[in-house]
């Protein structure tokens, strides 16, 4: 027979781990009643948020949509109106040089426009992008002065016009040559041994250059060189029979006698 030593540890053992078992319940049930809150608020807050979302994601997508459009019509657009001004201006029968550079201008001009518009689409300010592309055409234009100065001496070629398309010209920035074109950033001329030379419009801008072909008559410097003895009127009546339509009819040539020494 157990004595009452023993049947009291075993009541008292058995009170123990029914207190057990219950605490062990409590803090399972308060755990469940803590994350079934949590859960309920990740989805309700998943699913009421989602239609915002939803109409974010659309609002953006459209403006970026309508943004690559924009670009898509100006470049489209910006070729159709270099070609309109290249056509007029050759209808007014301008000078060559005139339309290809004029309809560059406007081809990229409206780029540009286009560009700005589809930032502006975006939601980027246009004023602060005008700021950034200011301070970058600053920087580049001091980084690339001999560039925009041949921009400049093009634009100054095309609007005095010392030489157009056809002329003969030669000078000390420019190879002596038939002019081409004059584009924005080289003058072409074709050299008398056939090849084509680019010529940067600063060099031919800030040299003296001579135009052959703006006047009619010139004068050319021809030496001939006849015998001590013979009679230099009857060289040039001989000369006029040869070319009746010389022009040493009009002006008589000067008689330039020089002295023979005669070596022992």
């Amino acid at each position: 027979m157990p004595s009452r030593s023993t049947c009291g540890l075993q009541v008292a053992y058995r009170i123990l781990r029914r207190m057990d078992r219950n605490a062990s319940c409590l803090l399972c049930s308060v755990s469940i009643k803590r994350i079934k809150p949590t859960m309920n608020d990740s989805l309700y807050r998943f699913f009421h948020l989602q239609p915002s979302l939803l109409v974010t994601l659309t609002h953006d997508v459209v403006h970026i949509a309508i943004a690559v459009l924009i670009l898509v019509v100006g470049w489209w657009l910006s070729n159709r109106v270099g070609a309109m001004f290249a056509k007029a201006l050759e209808r007014t029968h301008a000078d060559p040089t005139l339309p290809p550079m004029l309809a560059a201008m406007g081809t990229w001009a409206v780029r540009v426009l286009a560009f700005i518009a589809a930032l502006g689409e975006v939601g980027i300010a246009t004023a602060s992008v005008l700021a950034v592309l200011g301070a970058a055409g600053l920087a580049i234009g001091l980084a690339l002065q001999g560039t925009l100065q041949n921009i400049a001496a093009g634009m100054m070629l095309l609007l005095l016009r010392p030489f157009r398309v056809g002329d003969v010209i030669e000078g000390s920035g420019a190879a002596a040559g038939i002019v081409h074109e004059v584009e924005l950033f080289t003058t072409r001329i074709e050299r008398g041994d056939g090849n084509i030379v680019f010529v940067p419009n600063s060099q031919i801008w800030s040299n003296p250059v001579i135009n052959y072909s703006c006047c009619g008559t010139q004068r050319i410097e021809v030496d001939v060189e006849l015998a001590q003895r013979k009679d230099v009127d009857a060289a040039i009546g001989h000369y006029n029979e040869k070319h009746p339509h010389s022009a040493l009819k009009y002006h008589s040539p000067r008689e330039f006698r020089r002295s023979m020494i005669q070596q022992p």
